[in-house]
């Protein structure tokens, strides 16, 4: 069986030349892992952050950009959401699904920190 590759190529009109990077402030580390394209054509990004103050610990965050790329300041806090699932420990999203009735599903797993 022969199988025909396509060239792809980035849509120069979304975001940057066709990628979007995210970074926030206070963040050492930042991850996106999780994407769903809302019926609107809005596009929600979920992703890990480790932020070190007051102490280690990481959150997930959540994003709204628009069809071209750009992030949805009118979303959340200027554009994301940063949180916990729970109080203390690590919180990690896997995956957001936009649900029909246009709710946002983040699904992830929290675990304690580890002392010292």
């Amino acid at each position: 069986m022969k199988q025909s590759l396509q060239a792809v190529a980035l849509d120069p009109a979304f975001a940057e030349r066709g990628v979007r990077l995210f970074s926030y402030p206070d963040a050492t580390q930042t991850g996106a892992i999780g994407m769903a394209t809302a019926p609107d054509g809005n596009i929600y990004v979920a992703g890990n952050l480790t932020v070190t103050a007051p102490a280690t610990q990481g959150r997930f965050w959540l994003t709204r950009i628009t069809p071209l790329g750009q992030v949805d300041s009118s979303f959340g806090n200027n554009g994301v959401v940063i949180d916990d699932f729970a109080a203390g420990g690590h919180s990690i999203a896997f995956e957001v699904s936009v649900l029909k009735d246009g709710n946002i599903l983040l699904s992830g797993n929290h675990g304690a920190r580890a002392s010292a």
